[in-house]
C-alpha cells in the first residue's frame, strides 16, 4: 500500500474545498485526446461568441483571429518558462480580466489556459470567486490551431500524430 505525505493531504484539502463531485473537471490530456480524435476541431465552434480569456505564452497571441472569436479576447501573456515565479501577479491579471468579461444576462467567460502546472494553481484559486467561469486547461492541445509554428511541433505528441493532426486541418478548410 502505497504511503499517503501529509502535503498530497494538504493538496486534496485544498482540491476538494474548491471542486465538488457534481463538477465535471478535464485535464489537457482529454483535450489532447480530443484533438487527436478529429472532435477538438470543433472547439472554436462552441466557444466563437463567449468573452474569452487565455493564458499562455506570447506564441498564442492571435487565437483571437484564428478562431474568429466574436465577443471579447483578453490574452494574458505568461512566460515561457518559469511563470511561476509571477503566479500572484498573473492571479491578479485573470481577475481583473474576469472582472471586465462579466455581464448582467450574458454568458459566462471563457478561460482558456496553456500554461503547464500554472493552469490547475490558478483555476483553483479563480473558481473561489468565480465559480460560473469555464476553465479550460488546453494544454499542448491548443498547439493544433498553431501547426505553422515550428516551436511547438517540437513536442513529441505532435511530431507522433502530426500525420493524423494534418489530415484533420485539411478536412477543416
Amino acid at each position: 500500500m502505497k504511503k499517503v505525505l501529509p502535503n498530497h493531504l494538504g493538496r486534496l484539502a485544498l482540491f476538494t474545498k474548491y471542486f465538488k463531485p457534481q463538477n465535471p473537471i478535464y485535464d489537457s490530456n482529454f483535450y489532447k485526446r480530443w484533438v487527436i480524435s478529429g472532435l477538438g476541431k470543433e472547439i472554436p465552434d462552441l466557444i466563437r461568441n463567449r468573452n474569452v480569456i487565455l493564458i499562455a505564452n506570447d506564441l498564442f497571441n492571435d487565437l483571437n483571429c484564428r478562431w474568429n472569436l466574436k465577443r471579447s479576447f483578453t490574452h494574458i501573456q505568461i512566460d515561457r518558462g518559469m511563470s511561476q515565479r509571477f503566479r500572484n501577479q498573473i492571479l491578479e491579471r485573470c481577475r481583473e480580466a474576469i472582472n471586465r468579461t462579466i455581464m448582467p444576462n450574458s454568458l459566462s467567460p471563457i478561460v482558456l489556459f496553456q500554461a503547464g502546472s500554472l493552469a490547475p494553481w490558478l483555476i483553483s484559486r479563480l473558481y473561489k470567486d468565480y465559480p460560473n467561469a469555464f476553465y479550460i486547461d488546453m494544454g499542448q492541445a491548443l498547439n493544433f490551431w498553431f501547426m505553422d509554428k515550428a516551436e511547438l511541433l517540437r513536442a513529441h505528441w505532435m511530431q507522433v500524430y502530426k500525420p493524423v493532426l494534418l489530415s484533420h486541418m485539411q478536412s477543416n478548410s
